[in-house]
Order: C-alpha cells, then sequence, then structure tokens
C-alpha cells in the first residue's frame, strides 16, 4: 500500500510541474466558446428541420418575431 502511495506520489507530483496553469485556462474559454458556436449552430439546423417539416413553422415564427 505504501508503494502505491509513493507511486500516486511521483505521478502526481510529475503531472503537476508539467502543467500550466494560465494555458489551460486559455484551452478551456476557447472550449467553451466553440461549444456555444455547436449549440447555436445545432438549433439552428433543428429549427430548419422544423421549418421543413412544418409549412405553418415559418409563418409562426415570424409572427413571433415581429
Amino acid at each position: 500500500m505504501l508503494s502505491s502511495l509513493k507511486g500516486v506520489n511521483s505521478v502526481m507530483s510529475k503531472l503537476n510541474a508539467d502543467m500550466n496553469p494560465q494555458a489551460m485556462t486559455q484551452i478551456m474559454k476557447e472550449f467553451a466558446k466553440e461549444s456555444a458556436k455547436m449549440e447555436m449552430q445545432s438549433e439552428l439546423m433543428t429549427d430548419q428541420m422544423e421549418m421543413m417539416a412544418d409549412p405553418d413553422a415559418e409563418g409562426q415564427a415570424e409572427d413571433v418575431y415581429n
């Protein structure tokens, strides 16, 4: 058990030494931005598919936005 804990401690120390918090923050910000873009595109595609399936949907959408 003790040798396992020593091994885990060694791995964690190496990982912490290699980690760059500023780079990780930038990567996470970029990921969040791209994820939001993907979600918006998905919603737009879903709306378009629904409008294709229901011809009255476009008129209803115009009523809501106008």
